[in-house]
């Protein structure tokens, strides 16, 4: 929440307080577990290459609950996509760069990737965790393989569109609620349809 107000964006009152709500939550479920094996939060991983640099900031590095490696996680606040989406496998891609980045630059690769869907955490003392909440799974030589390929890939279609100024928007909408927290929403032809980041919904 601070970061939001860094970047002089403010969450109505209704959608702070609802936030508090996931984040009592979520300590409740997974602090207890979670926070012991913290190693660093907001992450820097970065690789310089020849034409370009990858950045990124992964919200949390962790050793593995059995200790043998590292985990990296990412908290979502959008619902959560089904299995094997667009969605699912965008997320998916995101921590398996990091893993990548961080084991190029430290020498050690995160074993574990977890993304935690914090609107599936309860609210309420005594609630239920669905079970889509953590999606957790092993990072392989593979898995970075690819999500290398499909960073360069992607890498060489924004080259492409800056050269010929033609941006495409993308074939799978994002969800809503990924608008209302995007930092693009204010010039995105998408977020205006739906009536987000046009000039009356100024925060």
């Amino acid at each position: 929440m601070k970061s939001l107000k860094g970047k002089n964006l403010y969450l109505p009152k209704e959608q702070l307080e609802r936030a508090k709500q996931i984040i009592t939550g979520f300590n409740a479920q997974a602090g207890p577990e979670l926070y012991p094996r913290l190693v660093g939060t907001e992450h820097p991983v970065q690789e310089k290459r020849t034409n370009y640099d990858l950045t990124g900031i992964a919200d949390a590095i962790t050793t593995t609950p059995d200790g043998s490696g590292l985990e990296v996680i990412d908290f979502k606040g959008a619902q959560t996509p089904n299995r094997n989406t667009a969605r699912d496998r965008q997320n998916r891609f995101q921590i398996e760069m990091y893993a990548l980045l961080e084991g190029n630059k430290n020498g050690v690769t995160p074993k574990q990737g977890t993304l935690y869907y914090l609107n599936a955490f309860p609210t309420q003392e005594g609630g239920t965790l669905s079970p889509k909440g953590i999606h957790q799974w092993e990072i392989t030589k593979p898995q970075l393989t690819k999500a290398d390929t499909l960073a360069q890939e992607t890498i060489r279609r924004i080259e492409e569109s800056k050269e010929t100024r033609h941006f495409p928007e993308p074939k799978e909408p994002p969800p809503e609620s990924l608008c209302q927290a995007c930092e693009l929403r204010w010039s995105c032809a998408t977020a205006h349809r739906r009536g987000i980041g046009t000039k009356g919904s100024y925060p």
